[in-house]
């Protein structure tokens, strides 16, 4: 069995059909850019952010005024994407990471 090369993309904003038809996700992983505010990162299985997202994760409160730094998860198995990536990113100075092949 071939390994398959694990790529990571990053995004600072919504990104529509960011990665092509056909995508594998791996993992996703979003960084806040403020502890004051929480972060989102949503994927949509669309060549626009519309409908339900395929897989979404965000930021928890880590105390009575502050959220947490990150938020990701690491799949066991690739999550295949049909039509393409388009990325939904919310918070102040939040950066995505998608991990790919």
């Amino acid at each position: 069995m071939l390994a398959s090369i694990v790529k990571v993309k990053r995004l600072d904003a919504d990104a529509n059909a960011t990665l092509p038809i056909g995508t594998l996700v791996h993992g996703i992983l979003v960084v806040s850019g403020t502890l004051t505010a929480t972060a989102s990162l949503a994927l949509h299985d669309a060549a626009t952010v519309t409908g339900d997202p395929k897989i979404e994760i965000g930021t928890n409160t880590a105390d009575a005024t502050n959220y947490e730094k990150y938020a990701g998860i690491f799949l066991p198995y690739p999550l295949k994407f049909y039509v393409s990536v388009s990325a939904n990113i919310s918070g102040t100075g939040a950066v995505a990471y998608i991990y790919y092949s």
